[in-house]
């Protein structure tokens, strides 16, 4: 787990507004904490520490029975303070640090939180397993191919720092962020070369959008984005693949990296749970798995089957289910204990002291509130 020292470079970004339901488009969301015009102060000229806190906060009560996801605006001009009052809370920073997922677009300004539901993670953690294990076998040959799959490690949802292009005014000193769900990365490389998306429900995910910051803001060094988009029920299960594309125009010496679709939303289950295209496959080469400048081996596939992606989702769904029906959900043990309470720790006095710093400082502002109020006299109205 990262030292909290990490906050105050690259996790979040500077500044906030109020969360976004998962389940309406950003750009349909007005930011109720920003001043209106007729306050005579421009947008971003206040914060509000205490939303930045419990939209943080609110992370630790996210539902258990869907995906939770929070988005927030960050403006670049409260960046230092908002990463202060979140280090002031420790405890707070390490549950972030631990538990949640998030991606910055600094383009937007906008950061999404997500902890994700356990049918996602099962489902992303399966997929990537049965990529894992092919790679672990090509790792037992004795050649060039062998010594380099063997150099290729499942990366887990660990973030990456992409380096921003200039498409528009940015800040480039804050990078742009993602938690994929998965990603397979050589030893060596800066950048893993095979990127894989989820996107469960309504969690807001664009894939698409997605799979273009990743190559294009790692230069084409990530080879290959897979887009898995999973309903129970209403819409088809569907995978998708992107490649980077190299173009050069006549008279250019430069190549143009682009973006390839080379599989665009394809059903491997049914809106009724149907397993569908069952003899498709989702296939990747041995030498996707690095930079070109690392992988000068073969073109070996690697492949998942339409059909086990069904059944791994299925699988996933049956945990989840399991795990969430309460008392009467999933086989335990029928044993009957007397239990010994226990005493307070060292983290739970911590979670305590934010608790009281938070108390405090809301206490504060509500006291400034009323001093303002009390202050406050209307202009007379001249008679005209």
């Amino acid at each position: 787990m990262a030292s909290p020292a990490f906050f105050s470079r690259d996790s979040f970004a500077e500044g906030t507004g109020p969360t976004l339901d998962s389940s309406t488009p950003p750009e349909n969301n007005a930011f109720l904490l920003t001043p209106p015009a007729s306050c005579g102060q421009k947008a971003t000229s206040e914060f509000d520490v205490d939303e930045w806190i419990r939209t943080l906060e609110g992370c630790r009560d996210a539902s258990t029975s869907c995906p939770s996801t929070r988005r927030i605006r960050v403006p670049s001009i409260h960046y230092p303070r908002a990463m202060g009052e979140l280090k002031r809370r420790r405890s707070l920073v390490r549950f972030i640090e631990d538990k949640v997922r998030w991606d910055y677009d600094s383009a937007s300004g906008i950061i999404t939180l997500r902890m994700p539901a356990p049918v996602h993670d099962v489902f992303s953690t399966s997929v990537a397993n049965e990529f894992h294990k092919q790679l672990q076998q090509l790792a037992t040959r004795r050649d060039k191919d062998g010594a380099f799959a063997g150099q290729i490690i499942n990366g887990g949802s660990s973030r990456i720092l992409l380096e921003k292009t200039g498409e528009g005014p940015t800040d480039l000193t804050v990078p742009l962020q993602r938690h994929p769900d998965a990603q397979f990365q050589h030893k060596e490389a800066a950048f893993p070369g095979v990127v894989i998306e989820v996107s469960y429900s309504q969690d807001g995910k664009n894939l698409e959008k997605l799979a273009w910051d990743y190559i294009q803001h790692s230069n084409g060094d990530i080879k290959a984005v897979i887009g898995l988009d999973i309903n129970g029920g209403v819409k088809p299960s569907t995978v998708s693949l992107w490649r980077p594309e190299y173009t050069r125009d006549e008279g250019e010496d430069l190549y143009t990296l682009g973006v390839r679709t080379d599989m665009a939303y394809q059903a491997f289950r049914s809106p009724n749970l149907d397993h569908v295209n069952g003899t498709n496959d989702i296939q990747l080469a041995l030498s996707d798995f690095a930079t070109d400048a690392l992988s000068h081996v073969s073109t070996t596939s690697i492949c998942i089957k339409f059909e086990r992606l069904a059944q791994l989702l299925d699988e996933a769904e049956q945990v989840q289910k399991v795990r969430e029906e309460g008392s009467g959900g999933g086989i335990r043990s029928k044993r009957t204990f007397k239990k010994r309470p226990r005493s307070s720790s060292p983290a739970e006095q911590i979670l305590s002291d934010d608790e009281h710093v938070f108390r405090t400082q809301e206490g504060k502002a509500l006291e400034q509130s009323d001093a303002k109020d009390r202050d406050f006299h209307p202009s007379a109205k001249r008679r005209i």
